[in-house]
Formats: C-alpha cells, structure tokens, sequence
C-alpha cells in the first residue's frame, strides 16, 4: 500500500488494540458515523462488488498525536479495498501541524506519489496517486481526514476521484459535530 499516509497504515495494523479501547472506553458515536460515510451502494461502486464486513477501530486515542482520537474504517472486497481514517484533534493548530507532517511524509515514502492540491475540500487538500492507491488527504478546523482505495480493481481514477471526495466531504462537514 502506498504510504499516502502514515496514519492509515498505522491504525490498520492496530486494529484489534484499538478495538478493544474503544469497548472498553470510547464513544461509539463516531465509529458509528465515520464507518457509515458511504451508503452500501456507493461502497459497491469503489470497490466493484459488494463489501466484506468493515474492519473498525476507534475512537481511541492515537499513538502518534497527544490528544488526538482516531477512527479507522476499512472496507474490502476480493479486488479492491476502502480505507477511511479520521484524526480528531484538541486544537486547530495541532492539527494544521500533523497535516503538514503528514503531507511530508507522504512527499518523501518509497512510493513517491503524485500529489496535487484540491480546493474546495476542507481548509487544505491533496489528491494523492500512486501505484497501488488512489487517496484524498485533508483537513478542516481540527480533523484530519484520509479516504483512499487501493487494489487490482481500482485503476480509474476518472470515476473514483469523484466517489472519494464525496465521502473526504462528508466527513470533513462532520468536523465539529461530535
């Protein structure tokens, strides 16, 4: 997977720590609205056929930001798979300072995507291809948001740039809410 993010690799590979924190003492009230974003049609249509059961973890709070409460949704198909993470933060300066690093990041991983700004999506945005993702990364007031879909099946970026940056808008527009 390309390292669009460092964050939506990460919390995948913690999900089952994080699952647990979150029945044991986190709000459901997030995971709920982050990981139903996507409505089972649109899910069908990223990922060409209809979806395994979505992988969750979160709200908890996140390893790599002090303060910082984080929710994951991957949803998977045999060809294709959807990833949705959200980073909540105390501040808005806090999360303009993680955007910034995840943007590096992102500049400077193996898979040297190409990113290119967005306007329109949240205070800042960028639309990042690689070889194996196609991914929206942005921010408004104090969310962090990365929605991205990778596998053999994901290839056109015509009719998916348009699905995810529905779903990146949704959720930025939650910001706030909780």
């Amino acid at each position: 997977m390309a390292r669009i993010s460092r964050f939506s690799a990460r919390r995948l590979a913690c999900c089952a720590i994080s699952a647990l924190a979150v029945l044991l003492c986190a709000p459901a009230a997030q995971a709920a609205d982050v990981c139903s974003v996507a409505s089972a049609q649109e899910l069908e249509a990223i990922l060409t056929n209809a979806p395994q059961p979505v992988v969750r973890s979160g709200p908890a709070p996140d390893q790599d930001h002090d303060g910082a409460i984080s929710t994951t949704c991957r949803f998977e198909s045999d060809a294709a798979a959807l990833i949705i993470s959200v980073l909540d933060f105390p501040s808005v300066d806090e999360a303009a300072s993680a955007f910034s690093a995840e943007v590096d990041a992102a500049r400077s991983s193996e898979d040297r995507p190409t990113l290119t700004a967005e306007n329109g999506l949240g205070d800042t945005a960028y639309w990042s291809t690689s070889e194996t993702l196609m991914a929206f990364i942005s921010k408004k007031d104090d969310r962090l948001v990365a929605v991205g879909a990778g596998g053999p099946a994901v290839k056109d970026e015509t009719t998916l740039k348009p699905k995810l940056r529905i779903l990146a808008k949704r959720l930025l527009d939650q910001a706030g809410q909780n």
